[in-house]
């Protein structure tokens, strides 16, 4: 932790902070996740799994990373460290989602046929 330049008071706010940081981490990239398929399917992407991706979910950890940075006070990260880890999450995270499939396109065959079975449910 401390090549991150990451400072904690005591060992129970290291663990608040990674606590805080998983609880926020979830929703937030299970939201961008959803844009980005949202935009593979209306065809403004080409992919939801490119290079965007992994730049959004990197700016999306350092965003997060320092706001909880700056609200907890019992906890300091260098900036170069909140970007090493946000690069290092956002590989892992990028690289994981390449086997899974991409939704279909708005207004294909795929598509209505997924919808209809939707609308019967």
């Amino acid at each position: 932790m401390k090549i991150l330049g990451l400072k904690y008071d005591s060992l129970s706010n290291l663990f608040l902070f990674l606590i805080i940081y998983g609880f926020l981490e979830i929703p937030l990239n299970l939201f961008l996740s959803s844009i980005m398929k949202a935009l593979k399917a209306t065809k403004i992407l080409n992919s939801s799994k490119g290079l965007l991706r992994f730049l959004v979910n990197i700016i999306g950890t350092f965003i997060l990373l320092n706001i909880i940075d700056i609200y907890m006070d019992s906890i300091s990260i260098t900036q170069f460290g909140i970007l090493v880890f946000s690069v290092i999450t956002g590989l892992i995270g990028w690289l994981s989602i390449q086997d899974d499939a991409e939704p279909p396109n708005y207004d294909t065959k795929e598509y209505n046929n997924l919808d209809k079975k939707f609308k019967d449910i």
